[in-house]
Formats: C-alpha cells, sequence, structure tokens
C-alpha cells in the first residue's frame, strides 16, 4: 500500500496572531475581569490560521489591496464566532500581523523539499494547502505595509563600532542602538581602503547622513535605514592623541 505523507500544520505556533489577542486580553484585564469561551478562542485561531493559510496558497502576487480580503474574512469568523460579548476586540487584525505570520510560514517550510505536501486542516473540515514554494521576499512584504515614507538629511557624529575592511558592504556604528549604514562617499571609501590614513572601532566621523523611515498604516516605524552621503571629518579616540583630526572636506559646521 502506498501512503503519501501529509504534513498537518495544527502544532506550528503562530506567535502574531496569537501575540495579538494577548495584547487584547492584556489592555482588558485593567477594568474588570472578562469571561470567555475558550473553544471559541480556539475555532477563531483555527478560521484565521485557516484564512492566512488559503490566501497564501491562492496568491502569487502581494499589493496592499491583495490582504483586504483575508481582513476581512479574519474579522467575519470574529463577529460569527464571538468569542465573548464583552471583550472589545471587534477590529480588522493589522496587515503587519498578517505579514508577521505569513513570515512565519514561510521559516516553517524552509526544511522541504519541492515535492513535499503541507496541508492544514480545521476542526470544522476545511482544508487548505500550502505551496512549498511559496515565498514572498522581506522587500515586498515591507513595501505592502508602507504607508509613508520620511527622508530626512543631517549632520551627525557617528561612532565606528565595525568598519568595513573589504569592499562596499555596510558600517556598524554605536548609539543607543547599534545600527549599520552604507558609506556613498566612494572618494572618501577608496582613500580609507588605501589606507591613506588609519581608522578602527571607538574612531568617528562627522558626516552627513540621509535617514530614510518607513511608516505603516498604524504610523509605526516599520523600518530605518542610514546612508552616509558624504563623511567631512575623521575623529579620533583619547587613544589616538597623536593623530590629529584628519580634515578631508572643505566643509565645515
Amino acid at each position: 500500500m502506498d501512503l503519501e505523507p501529509i504534513v498537518l500544520l495544527e502544532d506550528l505556533e503562530y506567535s502574531s496572531i496569537k501575540l495579538w489577542l494577548k495584547n487584547i486580553f492584556k489592555k482588558s484585564s485593567d477594568s474588570e475581569l472578562i469571561e470567555y469561551d475558550p473553544n471559541k478562542i480556539s475555532n477563531y485561531l483555527n478560521e484565521s490560521r485557516f484564512a492566512i493559510i488559503n490566501f497564501a496558497e491562492r496568491t502569487t502576487t502581494i499589493t496592499n489591496n491583495s490582504f483586504d480580503k483575508v481582513q476581512e474574512e479574519i474579522y467575519e469568523s470574529l463577529s460569527r464566532i464571538n468569542p465573548t460579548q464583552e471583550m472589545p476586540i471587534y477590529t480588522e487584525i493589522p496587515k503587519k500581523e498578517i505579514i508577521s505570520t505569513l513570515q512565519g510560514f514561510q521559516k516553517s517550510i524552509e526544511p522541504l523539499n519541492p515535492e513535499d505536501k503541507v496541508t492544514f486542516m480545521t476542526e470544522s473540515g476545511k482544508v487548505a494547502s500550502l505551496r512549498t514554494s511559496f515565498n514572498f521576499s522581506p522587500e515586498n512584504l515591507e513595501n505592502v505595509l508602507t504607508s509613508e515614507v520620511i527622508e530626512n538629511n543631517d549632520i551627525l557624529i557617528l561612532k565606528i563600532k565595525k568598519p568595513d575592511y573589504l569592499g562596499s558592504s555596510q558600517w556598524e556604528f554605536m548609539g543607543e542602538r547599534a545600527f549599520l549604514a552604507k558609506i556613498s562617499d566612494m572618494e572618501w571609501i577608496q582613500r580609507f581602503h588605501s589606507r591613506e590614513f588609519p581608522l578602527g572601532p571607538g574612531d568617528s566621523i562627522k558626516a552627513e547622513v540621509k535617514t530614510t523611515v518607513k511608516y505603516d498604516w498604524d504610523n509605526n516605524v516599520i523600518a530605518s535605514k542610514h546612508e552616509v552621503m558624504k563623511v567631512i571629518k575623521v575623529i579620533y579616540t583619547e587613544k589616538s592623541q597623536n593623530l590629529s583630526i584628519l580634515d578631508i572636506s572643505p566643509f565645515e559646521e
């Protein structure tokens, strides 16, 4: 007898959906103890999983509008199942939560082979399959989330955590949190790579920096990117007192 193995997604963790529900519970607990039906909550989660997997099964190109239908399906399930009349959760699930779940799907099926089959079945008998070739680039998903892009140019002093000694990849800088930035000042990069001057972790650069920030439809920051457009000067640490500040541009603040 031939057997066709089918992977059932019952045990997969869809953290973004659960996190969204958990946040709602936390907000409600400040006011009063709310009774809810755990079976209805479970039913709602299964219906939501099915809607998102079914969306991934039939979707080849993602746009912002393509999420509208799956949002409506999840909202309809919530209104119909009604886990509790007291819980104020009758709002559409944010698109960023759906995208986070899709990214979780991608990660979970990475070990599978192209010929493998992945199927999700709800308790009510609904069946949806997830293509093992299912793959949406992070850039595409990020663009779907983006409602507005704001760019700023500032003169900043950036402390170096990790220079790029080899090529034109991103440098790592220190701050409240470490961040990466590409240096697009090619003349300065060529001088640095030709070892015209020493530079290492702890040293700083004064530079013209372009910052690009992307906001989602709820006005939350979803991505930020820094690009050094022009290096004005190198500022050495106290340990490099024997080295003077190196002016490499007539531009001064």
